[in-house]
Order: C-alpha cells, then sequence, then structure tokens
C-alpha cells in the first residue's frame, strides 16, 4: 500500500443472513481526495460506510485505513451523521456536543485545556466561534450541523466521513455546509455519501456509483449534457453500476430509484434498468 492511501477495499463482499449487499467491492481513495458515494436506496452506500468505519466485517476481502484495520485507526477518523439523537430537555451546550469528539482520548479523566482549545478552534473553523456557552438545542437545523462537524473535527482527524450531511436542511443551509467542505477539504480527506450529485459535483473530486458493486469516476469524467435548458450530471459508463441525472422531474420521491430511464431528476437507478 502506498503512503497516499488512506481507504483500501479489496475485494470486499458483505451480506446479511443470505441476502448479499456487496459484491467484490475494491476501491482506493487517497490523501487529500474528496469523494462522495451515491447510488438507489438499498444499494448498499450506507453499509458500505459502516464497512469503512468498522462497525461491520465483511465476509471476504478486507478494508483498511491508513494501512490498518479500521479498529486500530479510530482516533484518526472523524464521523458525521445525519443528525444527533438526543433529550430535547437535557441542557447541553455547544461546546458540551463539541467535546464529545474528545472523549477518546480521555476515557476515564475530565477534559483538558487542550481539549477546549480543540473544540474552540473546531468552532471557528465551522463558523461558529463564540458559540460554545449556547443551548445546542436552540440552533437551527443548519447550525447543528456545522454543530457535529466540529465534534468531528475537535478528534483532529485525518479522514472525515458523512453521512448525508445536507439532509433535512433548506437549499441555502445545504450549499452552505458543502461549501464548508471544500475549505475543510484543503486539510482533511473526505468521504460523504449524497443524494445530491448537482450539489456536491463543484466540491468533490471523485464520485462512487454503488448498487450492490462499486465503480469510482474522476469527476472531471463525469458527462455533463446541456439538455432543455438545465444540466444534468450523468455517470452512465459501461463498468458503472448506476446511471445519475440530476434535474427537479415530476418523480414525486426524490432521492429514490427512478422508474424513468431519461427522466433526469437525480434519481439514481441501476444501470441497465428499463
Amino acid at each position: 500500500m502506498s503512503n497516499s492511501q488512506v481507504i483500501e477495499l479489496e475485494d470486499v463482499c458483505f451480506g446479511y443472513e443470505y441476502q448479499e449487499v456487496l459484491h467484490n467491492i475494491s476501491l482506493t481513495l487517497e490523501e487529500g481526495q474528496f469523494a462522495v458515494m451515491v447510488g438507489p436506496n438499498g444499494g448498499g452506500k450506507t453499509t458500505l460506510l459502516r464497512l469503512i468505519l468498522g462497525l461491520l466485517t465483511p465476509r471476504y476481502g478486507r478494508v483498511r485505513l491508513f494501512g490498518q484495520a479500521p479498529v486500530l485507526t479510530r482516533r484518526l477518523v472523524g464521523y458525521v451523521p445525519q443528525s444527533l439523537h438526543y433529550d430535547a430537555h437535557f441542557p447541553a451546550s455547544v461546546e458540551d456536543v463539541v467535546l464529545m469528539g474528545r472523549v477518546e482520548r480521555h476515557l476515564f479523566g475530565p477534559y483538558r485545556r487542550a481539549d477546549t482549545a480543540a473544540a474552540a478552534s473546531a468552532l471557528e473553523q465551522v463558523g461558529l466561534g463564540g458559540y460554545g456557552r449556547r443551548p445546542f438545542r436552540a440552533l437551527s437545523g443548519g447550525e447543528r450541523q456545522r454543530v457535529l462537524m466540529a465534534r468531528a473535527l475537535a478528534s483532529e482527524p485525518q479522514l472525515l466521513l458523512l453521512d448525508e450531511p445536507g439532509a433535512n436542511l433548506d437549499s441555502n443551509s445545504s450549499r452552505q455546509v458543502y461549501e464548508l467542505l471544500r475549505e475543510l477539504n484543503r486539510q482533511v480527506t473526505i468521504l460523504l455519501v449524497s443524494h445530491n450529485l448537482k450539489v456536491v459535483a463543484s466540491c468533490v473530486s471523485h464520485v462512487i456509483c454503488v448498487n450492490r458493486t462499486a465503480d469510482m469516476h474522476r469527476i472531471g469524467d463525469v458527462d455533463r449534457i446541456d439538455l432543455a435548458g438545465g444540466e444534468w450530471i450523468r455517470l452512465n459508463h459501461i463498468s458503472c453500476p448506476v446511471s445519475v441525472h440530476d434535474e427537479d422531474c415530476s418523480t414525486p420521491h426524490h432521492g429514490a430509484a427512478s422508474s424513468q430511464p431519461d427522466c433526469g431528476c437525480g434519481h439514481f437507478k441501476s444501470a441497465g434498468e428499463a
């Protein structure tokens, strides 16, 4: 393995009981890259993310982060979930939430000055300097997502993993989150799951298409087609497991598998589907 390889998957297969979810996946993410995983619901994106996090073990093949098993590299990885499940009546401050990113360093002791300094620095990085004493429950959805990103950054990671960071946010808040990620990519390798390829296409360097198998494309290889006054972002290479179109259409459930082969809706379907 090269010293620059951050994530390495080799012939990875995974399934639940008798159902195979992921088959023979091999891919590499290198230091400094910014990749987005896209694909249909049920295609295995979340499962693949959990394998990379070390929360699941592959049936076959191997997963390596920085050349080691994921369980050995957790301090090098920051994870940002879609949302934080918490008791709305619990009086947690923004600083309290961000300091959770330092817990693994002091499992049996109090936070130190270096921890509070790291938390303050992380809040500055996400544009929330001075928010430390505010109640977390009083923040907007976009601000809460930034706090979760600050929590991940407080651990001083070399790899940042995010599960749909723009989910449940309005378009302006979502755009701000992705602009922030583009800035953070200057110092950390990033892999995220997203249903909105059009929004993230200007930020990422690579697209990983996941639908039981996986194929990785450089963003420069993505076809951009100006059709009917709107730009479509289309991935439909012979080896690619999904086709992606990115424009609004009349299909009712945005982000679900498309039933129309050329609907241009930002939905995902299996390559070859009629």
